[in-house]
């Protein structure tokens, strides 16, 4: 085995490795440096990552200065959760969960999770970037209730307008049979990102929370698989400083951020587990490029569309095997220069112990 120990970290500094170290350390909210995006897939209303979504939002939020939360909502849906976010009771969100009833998101995981935003991350202003969901009911009333303020010429009635819009198209006419634009939802959630992230400070990091499947950066879309996803769309616009993660694809997103420490040609180095699925275990071993850049290469590759997160140049990983005898295969790749490949892949080296 190429690793000496295995150690476990708090929880504050797993979710430290996993959002700075794992993904390449970010200027801080605001600050003259580039902002950063960190994206996070999910399935949604499962309890286990709807609090590791928040224990890291909890750390951006408290340690990063971060504020600035984007959402699979449509706009006027994280309108209405700023409102509340700021009001004294329930009211406004208890409307909203009316609305959504019978969506995935209508359950008390999701109340769980927006509840605990609220109580220990009071400042956190939502971005709702999808298409205008419940257009017919929430959109309709955020509208009115701007009309009623005399705010038809605001910015934020011209979004809401767009947004109950962009519903309608991807609705259509197949609303009452399921028959919805996906193709046109992708794209569209994609300016809609590109719009609400430019209309920030420069240098701005934020963290999203969205569908798995919205978050692959090297998958085209769910649906027709003719456009590229969400995150990949968004990354040809803003490169390595986009940084997504797929909490969904671990078996146990608990250990995600876990870490151990490997030893790679007689050095040390903290890895940071990215999960494990389907008997595969994924590490990321930190600062480790410039030390096993020139290592021989193996005759072994790995895909970058495999793995649970995005891959940028420089970057080190460990996938571990587990063999149908019960033994682990530990192997060891390095992100060379995957843009370069057709179908990008990481380059497996070989070190010693």
């Amino acid at each position: 085995m190429l690793y000496a120990k295995t150690k476990r970290i708090a929880s504050l500094l797993c979710v430290l490795l996993l959002t700075l170290a794992c993904f390449g350390c970010s200027a801080p909210a605001g600050s003259a440096g580039k902002g950063q995006i960190y994206l996070y897939g999910e399935t949604h209303s499962v309890p286990e990552i709807n609090q590791k979504e928040f224990e890291i939002w909890d750390y951006y939020y408290h340690e990063e200065g971060m504020r600035h939360l984007f959402v699979e909502y449509p706009y006027f849906m994280a309108e209405y959760l700023n409102q509340w976010v700021q009001a004294e009771d329930d009211a406004i969100l208890d409307q909203i969960f009316q609305d959504i009833e019978g969506t995935q998101g209508h359950s008390q995981t999701t109340l769980d999770f927006l509840h605990s935003i609220k109580e220990n991350c009071p400042e956190t202003v939502f971005h709702g970037t999808d298409v205008g969901h419940c257009y017919w009911s929430m959109g309709q009333r955020y509208l009115s209730e701007l009309e009623a303020a005399g705010q038809q010429d605001s910015e934020q009635y011209r979004l809401a307008r767009e947004n109950i819009e962009q519903g309608e198209t991807y609705y259509g006419v197949g609303y009452n049979k399921g028959e919805h634009d996906n193709v046109y939802r992708e794209n569209t959630m994609a300016e809609n990102f590109r719009r609400a992230y430019a209309a920030l400070p420069e240098g701005t990091s934020i963290m999203g929370i969205y569908g798995d499947a919205h978050v692959w950066v090297y998958e085209k879309d769910y649906s027709t698989g003719t456009v590229p996803s969400m995150a990949g769309q968004l990354r040809e616009t803003y490169g390595d400083d986009l940084h997504t993660l797929d909490l969904s694809f671990a078996d146990d997103v608990s250990a995600v951020g876990a870490t151990e420490t490997v030893t790679l040609n007689g050095k040390e180095y903290t890895a940071v587990n990215l999960g494990a699925s389907q008997g595969m275990q994924f590490w990321q071993v930190l600062d480790a490029y410039e030390d096993v850049k020139d290592l021989p290469r193996a005759l072994h590759n790995f895909r970058c569309d495999a793995y649970p997160c995005s891959v940028e140049n420089g970057e080190v990983f460990l996938i571990d095997t587990t063999l149908q005898d019960g033994t682990v295969e530990r192997r060891c790749y390095r992100a060379d220069d995957p843009e370069q490949a057709r179908t990008p892949v990481t380059v497996g080296f070989t070190a010693e112990e």
